[in-house]
């Protein structure tokens, strides 16, 4: 399969309709699936990271925490389910901010930009994630993502990740929300616009449980356009340090307070303020939902909060 489009949106359209209609049936130990070996996805928009169709707009709380939980270099699983309550148990071997930042000794992210800064040319900016370990038979779980690359050319920020195996209902739009941050984080470290954001998969495929769902959202509407906005300018990194501190203090039930995030950009203070309205969501407080969504600057986000309190009056379950 090779995919190429603006947005993620287009993307997931296309891969759910080839892999329903061409995927070959496997049975591995997650399930029964329809798999395409050997796939190929390109986004020219890496800030078209959100899906805006009514089935996958709920994704947005649970890519943020995940992306959180990534750069807070932690592999506390209570973390990551507090966004994403059906991530597995036994996953921590599948969190990657301790093996991006603490990879035997070594802060990857930081050993990549060096790299890029001394020569920009470099075909070596490449993060590993995948370990020999990985692949024994005792384990209940391995990493999905093998490795990151980082290209610079024409003044621009190439990112490509190759997945020995990914889920594309459930784990794709997760993946791609936050590896497109990572791409864009990188980038503004640089000093280099956005490139193209590619994503190489050995495995893609749609479980047959989430088939159903993936024709239901292929039936939808969506603005394929639509994008986040674009980061500030330079170096984010002690910005995101900050926001990874405040999202503790939130999770662990303190209200959010204006007075922390001073000094924040406005794009930062806004991904402060979603993780506010999920705190009041999860509660179930409709109306401090309604006063934390006021708060939030941004239009781009609007679509979701509203969706999350219709959610929340209707009694949906957690998402």
């Amino acid at each position: 399969m090779y995919l190429k489009a603006a947005s993620l949106d287009d993307i997931l359209r296309g891969a759910y309709g080839r892999l329903i209609k061409a995927g070959v049936d496997v049975h591995p130990s997650q399930g029964a699936c329809l798999e395409d070996f050997g796939s190929l996805i390109g986004l020219t928009n890496p800030r078209a990271r959100l899906s805006w169709a009514g089935v996958k707009e709920r994704t947005l709380f649970s890519s943020v925490g995940e992306f959180l939980w990534y750069a807070a270099g932690s592999d506390n699983i209570e973390f990551v389910q507090y966004y994403v309550p059906e991530y597995p148990v036994d996953g921590a071997r599948s969190a990657y901010g301790p093996r991006v930042l603490l990879a035997e000794g070594t802060n990857q992210w930081d050993q990549v930009a060096q790299v890029l800064k001394q020569r920009e040319d470099s075909r070596r900016a490449v993060i590993q994630l995948f370990r020999a370990e990985d692949s024994s038979v005792t384990l209940s779980s391995a990493p999905c993502t093998c490795t990151v690359q980082f290209v610079a050319r024409g003044k621009r920020l190439h990112m490509m990740t190759f997945m020995r195996s990914n889920d594309a209902y459930i784990g794709l739009p997760h993946d791609v929300f936050a590896f497109t941050m990572y791409q864009e984080l990188m980038a503004r470290q640089l000093g280099l616009e956005l490139g193209v954001y590619w994503h190489s998969v050995g495995s893609l495929h749609l479980y047959k449980k989430h088939v159903s769902a993936a024709r239901r959202y292929r039936r939808e509407g969506w603005q394929s356009t639509k994008a986040m906005h674009p980061m500030p300018v330079g170096n984010q990194c002690r910005h995101l340090r900050r926001v990874v501190a405040l999202e503790e203090k939130v999770r662990r039930g303190e209200r959010l307070s204006e007075r922390w995030m001073h000094g924040l950009p406005s794009y930062w203070k806004d991904i402060c303020r979603l993780l506010e309205f999920y705190r009041r969501y999860r509660a179930r407080d409709i109306e401090a939902m309604r006063r934390a969504a006021q708060t939030v600057e941004s239009d781009v986000y609007s679509q979701f909060l509203e969706k999350k309190i219709d959610d929340a009056r209707s009694g949906f379950e957690q998402r």
